[in-house]
C-alpha cells in the first residue's frame, strides 16, 4: 500500500513538473515563446508534514526530475501535519504566483478553497494521496 502511494507520488510530481515545462501559460502562443521566460519556472511541492519519512524518497525523485527540466522544486510544509499551516503557506505560494503547486492533502474539505483559489489564479495544482478538490 505505501509503496503503490510513493509510486502516485512521484508520478504525480513527475507530470507536474513536466506540465509546467510544456504547457504554455497563454491560448495559441507557440510552445518555443514559453521556453524564453523571463524567471526559471517554480514548482513548490507542499508535503502533509516535514517529518514524514516517506516524502524523503518522493523528495529525491522530485529533486532529480526538477534538475533534469531546469525547474526551481521548492519544499515547503508545516514540520507536523497541521492543516491550517498548509492553508497559509498555499495562499504564500498564490501571492508569489508559483507556476505549480503539489499539495499532499491533511484535510481535504478545508484545503478545498485555498485549491480552487491556487486553480482560479492560474497555478497548475496536483493533489496527491487524496482526490481534493
Amino acid at each position: 500500500m505505501v509503496k503503490m502511494e510513493r509510486r502516485q507520488i512521484k508520478w504525480s510530481l513527475t507530470l507536474l513538473l513536466y506540465f509546467a515545462v510544456f504547457s504554455s501559460p497563454l491560448i495559441n502562443i507557440p510552445r518555443i515563446e514559453a521556453t524564453m521566460r523571463t524567471r526559471p519556472i517554480v514548482i513548490s511541492i507542499v508535503p502533509k508534514s516535514l517529518d514524514n519519512p516517506m516524502f524523503i524518497e518522493v523528495k529525491e525523485a522530485a529533486e532529480l526530475t526538477a534538475q533534469r527540466l531546469n525547474v526551481v522544486l521548492e519544499w515547503v510544509g508545516p514540520f507536523k501535519m497541521d492543516v491550517d499551516t498548509q492553508i497559509q503557506i498555499i495562499e504564500g505560494l498564490i501571492r508569489r504566483k508559483v507556476d505549480g503547486i503539489a499539495v499532499s492533502c491533511s484535510d481535504e474539505e478545508r484545503l478545498r478553497a485555498v485549491i480552487d483559489q491556487a486553480v482560479a489564479s492560474g497555478i497548475k495544482v496536483v493533489t496527491m494521496g487524496a482526490d481534493a478538490p
